[in-house]
């Protein structure tokens, strides 16, 4: 943004310049209408309108607008070609018939143009990338050209009055044209900017004249009037490359999805997915000199190995029904990116963008995600019956972006929840992951049905009076609360979801009504490892979950031998989550009655120290391994494992030092105790 506010104030001071230069050229025309003493001035005016020019080129280099076939590509080299040839004989020519140094360098530079041009043509014709240099050294000489023709014609006056209009008034045309494909949406942003700011800086230099106050209009429209923010969407240059060779094979290609919805909220991209109008086999072929992955090639997808890895490109389609709520009963390739982009799940994410064609929004996404809201694309039913999955996600993308899931959307995510049963348990669990790391209290309340509908375990715990003074809410509101307070962390998140869901079985209440729930945790470990089970998640994940369920009530109170007994069980990293619970699941009661807040400061000192001791409290960290009690006398089996276990209690209760002779005589002694035992 602030690349293109210096380039309007640049172009609008040469603008006034070459305007103000042109109107003292105009004054010096005298009876005879020839131009006296104005060459200068005439000069200053056309190098501000060239200055321009060459700005605005910049600002747009390397933009290409058209679509090409490969006929049409080797049609334009072979033109390029003829053209270097014919512009290389001209240039001969010219230079024998002129003498002088200007003539010599005039005739150097023209042959050099002509051979860059030859060269740009070939690598068009072939279908290679043509070099910037070549296309700069053209550019250059036809500048150069440009300048010196001036020279020659500098001295006529109706060159000074109707050059410029004419300029400008040209501009105005293809500056209108491309502002009127824009609103339509089938032009570009930055091609717009170009061919506006080269109108507004030809007119600033034409409103000396008969026609100011025309001028003078078109530069304020042309200046200020910016339209819709276009996506600016960077690319990898692999992923341009991908594009850019299926537009030259005449394919229209779109980076589509998140990465767009990132560029629109001033998020840089990380993933990139393409689609095309090219069907799949059209796609290898085109790709037929990399390395492909065809393992998606029945849904239309081909990877293409890249720099920066795999680049996956999917052919344009529709879907069918979804008669299982899981998959499409039938998909069909189709031609129209808006056809693919009505599949999709929400506006936001039905989006795509064109480096050539610019951003194709049809479904309003960009206004969405100005306005914070999350809407369906087309009817929300049916975007929910296809894939079920698209609730939970609806769920993420409102936590994620912070964004107001629009009421008929939400509608139909609660009245088809249902739905989340027939869906792989492995695509919930990996859904459930992204969104419970992000979900903060209010998003956790509000879709707390749902979120039980994905976790069944959870039903009993919604609405469930607790009957507690040390509790102001139900048993899901606590477990809200809860989550939202500990790290977002996957193991402890799942752990502080899951740490109640105990309390409805476990429930009594006393002759004054007072809610109890004695046991809970060890039934809420049991309950939760059964969900995490179904789920299909990871054993170490759901291992440690479990364990900070069962251990949750346990009391961590800030002494130095029991904490160093709860580290040498359990580890200090299980320790740590541990206290972490705890301290939210303290803090969720949302009641200052009951007992008072443990000193979990106290207790977080004393894990320091401990930690900072780098301490014996673990087999790998004892002074005698197994080796070393073999060497003394021990078998190896139970009775070895036994005496190991023995010596690292002792270590930790501080009972022995952590020194291997002393280690050794208590094992001695413990083998003589035990064999007396016997």
């Amino acid at each position: 943004m602030k690349k293109r506010v210096l380039l309007k104030a640049t172009v609008t001071a040469l603008g006034v310049a070459g305007g103000i230069c042109r109107s003292v050229a105009l004054s010096h025309v005298d009876s005879r209408g020839l131009v006296m003493n104005a060459p200068l001035m005439n000069g200053l005016t056309f190098g501000a309108a060239l200055l321009v020019l060459a700005l605005t080129l910049m600002f747009g280099l390397g933009l290409s607008e058209s679509e090409e076939t490969d006929d049409s590509r080797k049609f334009a080299g072979f033109g390029a070609m003829a053209a270097g040839i014919g512009l290389g004989i001209a240039e001969i020519g010219r230079y024998l018939g002129e003498t002088g140094s200007l003539s010599l360098w005039a005739g150097v530079l023209g042959v050099l143009a002509a051979i860059c041009l030859f060269y740009a043509g070939f690598t068009r014709f072939t279908g290679r990338r043509t070099p910037a240099g070549a296309l700069l050294v053209v550019n250059v000489y036809f500048l150069t050209h440009l300048i010196w023709q001036y020279r020659q014609w500098s001295w006529c006056p109706q060159l000074v009055k109707y050059a410029l209009p004419v300029i400008g008034s040209a501009a105005l045309l293809v500056a209108c044209y491309q502002r009127c494909a824009l609103l339509l949406g089938g032009g570009s942003r930055k091609r717009t900017d170009v061919f506006s700011l080269l109108a507004a800086g030809a007119c600033l230099m034409a409103i000396p004249g008969q026609s100011a106050p025309f001028y003078g209009t078109m530069v304020l429209w042309m200046l200020l009037d910016d339209g819709e923010k276009d996506a600016v969407v960077t690319l990898p240059v692999p992923v341009k490359e991908c594009l850019d060779r299926l537009e030259r094979n005449g394919y229209a290609a779109y980076a589509v999805g998140g990465c767009v919805r990132d560029a629109l909220m001033d998020r840089e991209p990380h993933d990139f997915d393409l689609c095309t109008a090219a069907k799949p086999d059209e796609i290898q072929r085109i790709f037929a000199d990399r390395t492909q992955v065809l393992s998606g090639l029945k849904h239309g997808t081909v990877g293409i190995s890249t720099d920066i890895g795999l680049v996956e490109i999917t052919t344009f389609r529709t879907e069918g029904t979804y008669s299982d709520a899981r998959h499409p009963d039938w998909v069909a390739f189709v031609e129209d990116i808006d056809e693919d982009l009505a599949r999709r799940d929400f506006t936001v994410n039905a989006m795509a963008y064109s480096p050539r064609r610019g951003l194709r929004d049809p479904f309003g996404g960009a206004e969405d995600l100005k306005k914070k809201v999350l809407r369906a694309v087309g009817d929300p039913e049916r975007r929910f019956t296809e894939d079920a999955l698209r609730i939970l996600r609806g769920v993420r993308f409102a936590a994620r972006e912070h964004l107001k899931i629009e009421d008929n959307t939400e509608k139909f995510m609660f009245s088809l929840k249902e739905n989340l049963n027939f869906l792989a348990r492995e695509r919930v669990y990996d859904e459930l992951c992204k969104l419970i790391t992000l979900a903060d209290t209010d998003l956790l309340l509000r879709y707390g049905p749902i979120l039980a509908e994905a976790v069944p375990v959870l039903k009993p715990t919604l609405g469930f009076d607790q009957h507690s003074p040390h509790h102001a809410y139900d048993v899901y509101g606590h477990t809200a609360r809860v989550v939202a307070q500990v790290p977002s962390e996957l193991v402890i998140r799942w752990a502080a979801l899951l740490h109640d869901v105990g309390k409805p079985a476990c429930f009594t209440a006393d002759e004054t009504g007072r809610g109890h729930f004695h046991g809970h945790a060890e039934v809420g470990a049991d309950l939760a490892d059964q969900a995490l089970r179904e789920l299909k998640a990871p054993t170490a994940l759901r291992e440690q979950v479990v364990t900070l369920i069962r251990l949750h009530m346990t009391p961590m109170p800030p002494d130095r031998k029991v904490l160093r007994r709860r580290v040498s069980r359990y580890g200090m990293e299980t320790v740590e989550r541990l206290l972490t619970l705890q301290k939210a699941d303290f803090s969720g009661k949302g009641t200052g009655m009951g007992d008072p807040e443990p000193d979990f400061d106290a207790v977080e000192t004393v894990l320091d120290q401990i930690r900072q001791e780098n301490a014996c409290l673990s087999l790998r960290d004892l002074a005698v391994k197994g080796s070393d009690l073999m060497d003394l006398g021990f078998p190896a089996g139970k009775e070895l494992g036994a005496c190991l276990d023995y010596l690292l209690s002792c270590v930790v209760e501080e009972t022995l030092p952590n020194d291997k002779i002393a280690l050794a005589a208590a094992a001695l002694r413990w083998r003589q105790e035990h064999k007396m035992e016997e």
